[in-house]
C-alpha cells in the first residue's frame, strides 16, 4: 500500500545532501497534516526507492494510532 499525502506534491519536504551524507529525510507537519521527504544520492544509494517505500509502509502502520482530535466545543 502506498501512502499519499493529502498534502501531495505541493507540500514535500526536502533536504539537501551534503558531500559527506548520501541520505536525508525530512518531516513537515501542516494544518494537522504530516508529509515525509527522502533524498538520496541514487548512485551511493540504490535502494533508495526501498528506503523511501519501508518509511511510506510504517506511516500506513501509524496511521490507525493516531489520537482522535478533540473538536472546539461551539458556544450556546
Amino acid at each position: 500500500m502506498e501512502y499519499r499525502s493529502p498534502l501531495d506534491a505541493s507540500f514535500l519536504p526536502y533536504v539537501p545532501i551534503p558531500e559527506p551524507m548520501r541520505i536525508g529525510v525530512a518531516v513537515m507537519t501542516y494544518a494537522k497534516q504530516a508529509a515525509i521527504g527522502v533524498t538520496t544520492d541514487f548512485a551511493a544509494v540504490p535502494e533508495a526507492r526501498d528506503f523511501a517505500a519501508a518509511v511510506a509502509a510504517e506511516m500506513s502502520r501509524l496511521r490507525p494510532a493516531r489520537r482522535p482530535t478533540k473538536r472546539a466545543a461551539r458556544p450556546a
